[in-house]
């Protein structure tokens, strides 16, 4: 397993896509802190900021306190996901290299696997640069903003590691998607559905009935918004977040290594 890992990130870092994915987030960073407004992809941020009693426009944009406007925008790095599990997974099949590696006797466990810690480790490089790249954007635009309180970082590792868990959640979902369908366009569309379509569907149901709002705490983007306000939720609110990150590594793995065993590979 390990020479297919060290294969495909030599493949990586000599390519153009990861550095593109990269530069796209400090693109991101970069309008964030110049314009002075955090956002998201989607529905839910101006809800959730009344709900857990955050107001925006009291949000300073220096170096120190970039850090809780990044990781209560941590729902937008799931799209940053597509390119990666793509570019992880996808070429050998658009290649045709995968009946070639098959045919050398690898086992389609293993080499799913080996695919699925390639994306992850992936995953938690971009949501490194993620955070590392806004807080020195933050301090070269206003400077770091003063000493961190005590227990801050802790704070901070303590919710960006649930997020973590989430977003590894959406890669065996992204990982699931490239081997069930195999076609960078199929999976593109498919992915982004995943990711927009339950929080507009959501949105519609509640305003039949206030009661649907309920679905959208198995939503993954949206516990990976919620986690954010992490010490405004109450234990039934992380413990559902925690189930859905839960849900969505093992059940997309087990059926992504399932449907691959038997799949036909022309």
């Amino acid at each position: 397993m390990g020479k297919f890992i060290r294969a495909d990130i030599y493949r990586i870092v000599r390519g153009k896509a990861l550095y593109i994915t990269f530069v796209l987030l400090l693109a991101l960073n970069v309008l964030t802190v110049a314009i002075e407004q955090q956002g998201t992809v989607g529905a839910g941020m101006y809800e959730l900021d009344e709900a857990y009693g955050h107001n925006p426009a009291h949000t300073r944009f220096d170096g120190i306190h970039i850090v809780p406007v990044l990781y209560e925008s941590m729902d937008n790095t799931a799209y940053y996901l597509l390119p990666l599990f793509i570019l992880a997974a996808a070429p050998m099949f658009s290649h045709g290299t995968v009946k070639n590696t098959l045919s050398c006797g690898t086992a389609r466990t293993k080499l799913y696997l080996s695919k699925l810690i390639l994306t992850s480790g992936l995953t938690v490089a971009m949501m490194l640069f993620y955070l590392a790249s806004g807080v020195l954007v933050a301090t070269i635009f206003h400077g770091y903003g003063g000493t961190s309180p005590d227990g801050y970082w802790l704070h901070v590792l303590k919710i960006c590691s649930a997020q973590l868990l989430l977003l590894l959640a959406l890669n065996c979902v992204g990982t699931f998607l490239v081997f069930a369908f195999r076609r960078t366009a199929i999976v593109n569309g498919v992915y982004i559905a995943f990711c927009l379509v339950p929080a507009v569907v959501i949105m519609a149901l509640t305003n039949v009935s206030e009661g649907f709002v309920r679905i959208y705490d198995f939503d993954l983007l949206g516990n990976i918004r919620k986690f954010g306000f992490i010490d405004a939720l109450t234990a039934a609110d992380i413990l559902k977040g925690f189930a859905t990150g839960a849900f969505y590594i093992i059940a997309p793995t087990i059926a992504g290594i399932a449907l691959f065993k038997k799949a036909e590979i022309k």
